[in-house]
């Protein structure tokens, strides 16, 4: 059991390092990044859609979903983090309510170390905005997590009751 505790420790110090250095990125090349991200999907939808799409409207489309995609892996990002800080606190015997709330509150935290982290690095700025969709990503997992264990608490009182 020891060893689970340290594994699930140095899982989130390395998803951690990861929001880092995802932060760490200059405006231009997180940009990119999103850009490159958006890029994908757009082709992806296209060959599923069996659509074609000019380089132009590729650009424009591009454009148009950078701030979604952006957002979106803010949320994504803390989402998995909450669930390994989640998954510690189970493992260390924290009761349900109290692993709920640590796990939100540690991701909040983060979150706001994040984005003042981000006012040190070029052509980027730190928004409480970004700490709201983290942390909202953080609360939504844990609202998975809980109404998962919710369900199988109450499957299993079903079938033993007959």
């Amino acid at each position: 059991m020891r060893a689970r505790k340290i594994v699930s420790l140095f899982f989130i110090f390395l998803w951690m390092l990861v929001i880092f250095l995802f932060s760490s990125q200059t405006a231009k090349k997180s940009e990119s990044n999103s850009d490159e991200f958006a890029s994908y999907i757009i082709d992806v939808v296209a060959k599923i859609s069996k659509k074609e799409i000019t380089e132009s409207r590729k650009k424009e489309l591009i454009r148009e979903t950078r701030f979604y995609v952006r957002k979106t892996a803010h949320f994504t990002l803390y989402f998995i983090l909450n669930i390994l800080v989640y998954g510690t606190c189970r493992s260390f015997r924290m009761k349900i309510k109290y692993s709920f709330l640590f796990s939100v509150f540690f991701c909040f935290l983060f979150a706001c170390t994040d984005e003042y982290h981000q006012l040190f690095v070029d052509a980027r700025t730190g928004q409480f905005i970004d700490v709201l969709i983290d942390t909202g990503g953080a609360f939504t997992s844990c609202l998975l997590i809980t109404t998962g264990l919710w369900l199988k608490y109450e499957l299993k009182n079903l079938l033993t009751k007959k």
